[in-house]
């Protein structure tokens, strides 16, 4: 009777134990993620403060974007007239 008491003792301390080691890798995990998630998004804001504040960037890349519209519209209504 003690041997068994003993063993469903040692059953929960393990599992206790496996419980907490597992709670500590995910909370290193998260912290992981965070970490990389605000350093990439540090990186976007830094590249839209730069687009916004020097206007020589801004006009390249509004134009950029102007560009790439024209040629993906054209591209489609080129394949569309010449399907017909």
């Amino acid at each position: 009777m003690a041997e068994e008491e003993a063993r469903a003792h040692e059953a929960k301390l393990t599992e206790d134990h496996n419980k907490r080691m597992l709670l500590e890798r995910i909370n290193g995990e998260r912290a992981k993620w965070l970490a990389a998630i605000n350093t990439t998004f540090s990186y976007i804001e830094g590249g839209f403060r730069i687009l916004l504040t020097d206007q020589s960037k801004l006009l390249m890349a509004v134009g950029g974007a102007t560009a790439l519209a024209a040629g993906i519209y054209t591209t489609s209504f080129s394949y569309l007239y010449l399907k017909k």
